[in-house]
């Protein structure tokens, strides 16, 4: 796979924080969250918006704190615990957070169950993943 991008780290944070409010926008979209970007950047301004559900807007707010945190530890490893902590962040307030899945989900509409994973498993997967050289294929063999 070709290296799609050539971005100093520098590059990379700039263009991260001026496509924030769209990625957070699009990963409340993912959670079912039916707010425009204007609302959304109001939020994000720490502004109310009237009617807005207050856990669409607490969705919102967590998403915000993941990119936080992760633009203000960009030397940390890319771990399991680092993973666990964004998880921490996003799924805050909802049932259980920032640990690896131990119960069965179902997918609507389909027979299929997903495995539970094991954390050895999960630890070998990311540390495969991140043996990978070129960036770009790193960061989609992650992601998928």
């Amino acid at each position: 796979m070709k290296k799609k991008y050539n971005l100093s780290q520098k590059e990379n944070i700039f263009l991260a924080k001026k496509s924030l409010i769209n990625a957070i926008y699009n990963s409340a979209r993912l959670e079912g969250i039916n707010k425009t970007i204007p609302q959304t950047k109001t939020i994000l301004e720490g502004m109310s918006v009237s009617n807005v559900n207050i856990d669409d807007v607490q969705t919102i707010l967590n998403l915000r704190n993941a990119w936080r945190y992760l633009l203000n530890h960009l030397e940390s490893d890319f771990d399991l615990d680092f993973v666990k902590k964004i998880n921490g962040y996003v799924a805050y307030e909802n049932l259980d957070w920032g640990v690896l899945r131990y119960g069965n989900v179902g997918i609507t509409g389909v027979e299929y169950k997903l495995r539970i994973p094991t954390e050895s498993e999960v630890v070998k997967e990311i540390n495969d993943i991140m043996q990978i050289e070129n960036e770009t294929e790193r960061a989609i063999t992650y992601m998928l």
